[in-house]
């Protein structure tokens, strides 16, 4: 359900928010995905040479460090080797008949502590620290004849080393613990010869680990100065070490060794854990008997080569990555400027502005699209120049035709009223009947004559407004009365629902006039006869709605659409030849948007139509009538007559 939901809802979404982005940040965007792939790529690459190249480094520094460490460690046991030999080579250890007393005299010369002397045999410095833990000399079998110090911790009867020993080779064992004072030491035995190269005793001594290591001198390894050493007997437990770091302060390290099998390097999927630091490092045998050295460093300092660079890296990825999209979006602002500002350009002519135009920059595309819209600008506007100047002559045309024919119309319509009313006439009923064709005519003349004016004042933009407070409730009186001849002949009735109580509007009374009649008449024209036709009128908040509802044959969609054009006329009103222009309604149109409001329709074929007008400025409140302006306003509209 959830992965259907994000393959409905994410193409939808991703739309959505790309349809909010212009088009420069668009094409920034797309420009640096498309350059962020390699440098990801690149990146990657370099990241995994770089890894590669510093675990390579890590492992031969402690290699090296191994190498180094081994190497100091057998020289200092050579040269322990030595100053027990220089002992075993001593006249008094090799006379058979030696005294127990001279051999520990002999013995007690080696014992002492550490003096350094100046060529003169003057003291220079001291150390407590004694050259042997232990000394003593053996019988070939390993037993104790006679002992440095107080005792001689050691028996060595059974130790398997030992045998070498027995036989006339130098030997020594691995580091193993006293379990007097559990000091770290080394057995060594060193054989004593005769004169002749019989095998008459050994020398026996016990070595502290620690003179080993010094010795050594590991500390001064010129190999990864973080690099802890650590030695690590047969068992895998942890002996003696080097702080070369600070990860000998914590849990010593166990390895797990046995036979010939041994640790020679542990990192990346065989990390090992000191004191909660996870470390790399490898190890080595340092004897026979199977003691190790091990280097162990933490990760963190083994790999800081790695972090760092992935440091720098990932930050010249961002500013590569931001480098691009700098470049994209200033190549996209290249590209979509001059697209934008032919939009805004086209956007301007298209709203009317026909006097912009385009500056080409290019010779490129884009300059010809702009040199190709200025010349289409420059056709239309001598078009629509052209145009306006033929509007122009056309509105002049009209208005000098509608006052020409307004004046003989006038004339023939009162001569006509006079012989029809005029009781001395003798005039015949035929006569009579020609009269009012001529009347009737005459009247629909003079009407389309003011709907030319009135087309031709509101194209040329001169029509205005009086505004006053009218009485909804006498304008609609005012049009029933005058429409009620026309309803009478076809015996329609008319209906008036409005409210009792007084409604006043902000309008100019003779349009509003001119509106309801106009829709009224309409109503009644395309109604058979014996219908009813509906006035209705309602407030909401402060806006007027009158409706008026007919029962004629009803608009069709298709001609709703276009009802309110220019000359327009339904294919009902002229299959049935009823008289008309299609001015009556567009000029209604524009008086009521002239005064704020709309009109609009609503019908379906076979069940009437009902206009419906929404206009606002209503008011409750009866308004102080100005008897002066009054007059001036009717008088205005008068002359505005003819």
């Amino acid at each position: 359900m959830n992965g259907g939901w994000c393959r409905s809802r994410f193409p939808m979404l991703a739309e959505r928010l790309l349809g909010r982005m212009s088009l420069s940040v668009k094409i920034a965007l797309g420009a640096a995905i498309v350059g962020s792939v390699p440098l990801i790529v690149t990146g990657f690459i370099i990241d995994r040479a770089n890894s590669a190249a510093v675990v390579s480094s890590v492992n031969r520094n402690h290699d090296v460090a191994l190498e180094q460490a081994s190497t100091a460690i057998a020289k200092s046991i050579e040269s322990i080797f030595a100053e027990l030999q220089l002992l075993s080579s001593s006249p008094v250890l090799r006379t058979e008949d030696a005294t127990d007393e001279q051999l520990r005299a002999e013995l007690q010369r080696f014992f002492e502590p550490i003096r350094l002397t100046s060529a003169s045999d003057q003291v220079l410095a001291e150390s407590t620290l004694r050259p042997f833990e232990e000394l003593a000399v053996l019988d070939r079998q390993g037993s104790v004849d006679v002992a440095a110090g107080d005792q001689f911790s050691e028996v060595w009867e059974q130790s398997t080393w030992f045998a070498s020993a027995k036989l006339g080779v130098v030997s020594h064992s691995a580091p193993h613990f006293l379990s007097a004072n559990e000091k770290l030491v080394i057995s060594i035995a060193v054989p004593v010869f005769t004169v002749d190269g019989r095998l008459l005793r050994l020398v026996g001594a016990l070595v502290d680990t620690n003179r080993v290591l010094s010795l050594a001198e590991l500390e001064g390894l010129a190999v990864g100065e973080v690099i802890d050493l650590r030695l690590i007997d047969s068992s895998g437990s942890y002996l003696a070490g080097v702080p070369r770091s600070q990860l000998l302060n914590s849990a010593p390290l166990t390895v797990s060794v046995g036979g010939d099998q041994m640790v020679t390097r542990f990192n990346d999927g065989a990390l090992a854990v000191v004191g909660g630091q996870r470390s790399v490092g490898g190890g080595t045998i340092l004897a026979d008997d199977g003691w190790h050295l091990f280097s162990v460093e933490k990760s963190s300092d083994a790999y800081a080569a790695i972090n760092s660079a992935r440091r720098d890296l990932v930050i010249g990825l961002f500013t590569g990555f931001a480098l691009i999209v700098a470049l994209s979006l200033l190549i996209a602002r290249l590209l979509t400027d001059p697209l934008l500002r032919i939009t805004q350009v086209v956007t301007e002519f298209g709203n009317g502005n026909y006097h912009v135009r385009l500056q080409p920059r290019s010779s490129d595309d884009l300059g010809r699209l702009a040199r190709t819209f200025n010349s289409m600008a420059d056709s239309l506007q001598q078009t629509h120049d052209e145009l306006i100047e033929a509007n122009r002559a056309k509105n002049e045309f009209l208005s000098s035709l509608s006052h020409e024919l307004k004046t003989p119309l006038a004339a023939i319509l009162g001569f006509a009223s006079i012989l029809s009313n005029n009781s001395k006439s003798n005039l015949s009923q035929e006569e009579h009947k020609k009269l009012d064709v001529i009347n009737r005519n005459g009247r629909r003349l003079d009407s389309l004559i003011e709907d030319l004016l009135d087309l031709s004042k509101i194209e040329s933009k001169q029509i205005s407004l009086e505004l006053e407070m009218v009485s909804v409730n006498e304008v609609t009186a005012e049009v029933s009365a005058s429409l009620e001849p026309i309803l009478d002949a076809k015996r329609q009735s008319f209906i008036s629902d409005i409210r009792h109580d007084p409604v006043w509007i902000s309008a100019d009374r003779g349009r509003l006039v001119q509106v309801l009649s106009n829709l009224i008449s309409n109503a009644s024209k395309y109604s058979p006869s014996d219908t009813d036709i509906a006035v209705r009128c309602e407030t909401q908040l402060d806006h007027l709605i009158i409706s008026i509802t007919d029962e004629g044959p009803g608009i069709s969609k298709s001609d709703q659409v276009r009802l309110f054009d220019l000359f327009f006329r339904t294919q009902d009103a002229e299959r049935s030849a009823k008289p008309g222009t299609g001015i009556g309604l567009y000029i209604c149109k524009k008086i009521v948007e002239l005064h704020g409001g709309e009109i609009s329709v609503q019908s379906t074929p076979g069940s009437g139509t009902t206009f419906v007008v929404h206009l606002p400025g209503i008011s409750f409140v009866s308004p102080r009538v100005d008897i002066g302006q009054k007059f001036k306003n009717t008088f205005d509209r008068l002359d505005a007559a003819g």
